[in-house]
């Protein structure tokens, strides 16, 4: 599921763009008939960024967020992208930081949350991701729904 959003993009600091990456991330949820449930539940062992429900199935969802700025190289002029919460070059995508131990991790303080909240054993849950590509020359941002990811 792929959806572009107009939102004031201010890529200057690395938190502020994760921080906008995961309500942009809600807006889209919201439009597609999800409710959040909760934001943000950190546990020693990880964090959950949204824990939203859907037809009675509770979606657990990582948020990646990239931000591309066109910059000038001091080697000849020419323009580069810059890329925040991600240490990669150019062209990494989102989702590759969702690598098997930060999913593993996830398990971990997703069963955390079922426990502390008390959640049936038979509630149905599914981990998903969302990418968020900000767009801040036109003020825009992509967002790409990653369902039912496996460890």
């Amino acid at each position: 599921m792929n959806t572009k959003t107009n939102t004031k993009i201010n890529t200057k600091n690395k938190l502020l763009v994760g921080a906008l990456g995961e309500e942009i991330a809600c807006r889209f949820l919201i439009s597609h008939k999800y409710d959040l449930l909760d934001r943000n539940f950190r546990q020693k062992c990880g964090e959950i960024d949204i824990i939203a429900e859907k037809m009675g199935v509770l979606h657990f969802l990582e948020v990646k967020t990239v931000s591309r700025e066109r910059s000038r190289s001091f080697a000849g002029g020419t323009s580069g992208d810059v890329t925040h919460e991600t240490s990669s070059l150019s062209g990494h995508r989102p989702e590759d930081n969702m690598h098997f131990r930060k999913l593993q991790r996830l398990e971990r303080t997703i069963q955390i949350y079922l426990a502390k909240r008390r959640v049936p054993h038979e509630t149905r849950f599914q981990i998903d991701g969302v990418t968020v590509y900000l767009h801040p020359e036109c003020q825009k941002a992509s967002v790409k729904l990653i369902e039912n990811i496996n460890l």
